[in-house]
């Protein structure tokens, strides 16, 4: 029916009518090293292999953070001992911040720290480099995790309690609202749900059950949903279940949808439309035989380009040994551009 035509509500079928005729998937690659050098000189090599943004020219950094980092320590203290630097760099510093975006347009640069539970100190820090490189915050493009409940269920790393996070949510979802039109203010994320066993359909229902709340307090706030809605982006497990996968994409853009028209009366086309990020699983990758963990993202990204996504991180070969080589991490770049 015309109804169920790509482009169109309720959007099973996609939310562009040509799809990647119209604007291919981003190549979004999450990565961080020890240092914010290091990381860097990753990022540069990532760009030269292929990694990309909505368009050819737009740079997309997605950054990896430290523990330490993501609740709250400087480097320097005693708690952080043996965490700093582990699986990211750590940024405490605008030092940091320019060691990572230096040279970059920030108005043309996508910038998405992966942090936790640090999102508004994040986000200040990053607003107060740019403003020092010349800057406003409504010429920002970018991404805040702002994910707390996923983090405090899934991880054992500690942070405030969830009610505190809650609030400080909401409070960067309506500074944003009031100052950055192009950031991205929460991150809908069920990728760490699917990393830990919940079915797709667990983690469509939990994802769409904190969406709900969340638009219900920033109503309590005083926000129309159409000035918020749309800025929100999301992080979705990709598992082995090729075809429920499939199904379970479709399924999230038309409950989405449906939800946000005739639960909140959403007006703006975009508050309709759920803009699909998958990480691949990287829980579905073994030690053992690493290379036929080519078959299985490749496998995860069809599924995924198949269910009709704007974004993809791809999982590296090698990622159940360690920090992926730049050997697996061009495989996998390759993987989508195949």
């Amino acid at each position: 029916t015309p109804s169920e035509m790509p482009g169109q509500y309720p959007y099973t079928r996609g939310i562009r009518a040509l799809g990647y005729q119209y604007m291919p998937w981003m190549i979004q690659m999450l990565h961080g090293y020890g240092t914010s050098e290091e990381t860097r000189r990753r990022t540069d090599f990532l760009f030269k292999e292929g990694m990309r943004g909505y368009k050819e020219e737009q740079p997309v950094i997605l950054i990896e953070v430290d523990p330490p980092t993501t609740v709250g320590f400087d480097p320097d203290d005693p708690r952080a001992f043996g965490a700093v630097g582990l699986g990211g760099p750590s940024v405490s510093t605008l030092e940091d911040l320019d060691n990572l975006l230096k040279g970059h347009d920030l108005s043309k640069t996508r910038f998405a720290p992966n942090t936790r539970f640090t999102c508004l100190p994040m986000l200040a820090m990053y607003i107060v480099y740019a403003e020092q490189r010349g800057y406003k915050p409504n010429e920002l493009n970018g991404q805040s995790q702002n994910d707390p409940l996923t983090r405090w269920i899934t991880t054992d790393i500690g942070g405030p309690t969830p009610s505190t996070q809650f609030k400080l949510r909401m409070e960067l979802i309506k500074y944003c609202c009031q100052n950055m039109p192009r950031w991205n203010h929460t991150n809908l994320c069920g990728y760490l749900y699917g990393e830990t066993c919940a079915s797709p359909a667990q983690e469509l229902g939990m994802v769409t059950a904190e969406a709900i709340e969340t638009i219900e307090a920033g109503i309590r706030a005083g926000l129309n949903p159409d000035d918020f809605v749309s800025r929100f982006s999301s992080q979705v497990h990709m598992g082995m279940s090729f075809f429920e996968e499939i199904a379970k994409l479709r399924a999230w853009r038309r409950i989405w949808a449906k939800t946000m028209k005739e639960r909140f009366h959403c007006q703006n086309p975009r508050s309709l439309q759920y803009r699909i990020h998958v990480h691949t699983g990287g829980s579905s990758l073994t030690m053992e035989q690493p290379f036929n963990n080519i078959v299985r993202a490749t496998l995860h990204v069809l599924a995924s380009v198949l269910g009709g996504v704007q974004s993809l991180h791809t999982c590296s070969y090698d990622e159940a040994i360690g920090l992926p080589s730049e050997d697996a991490v061009r495989t996998a770049i390759r993987v989508n551009q195949v």
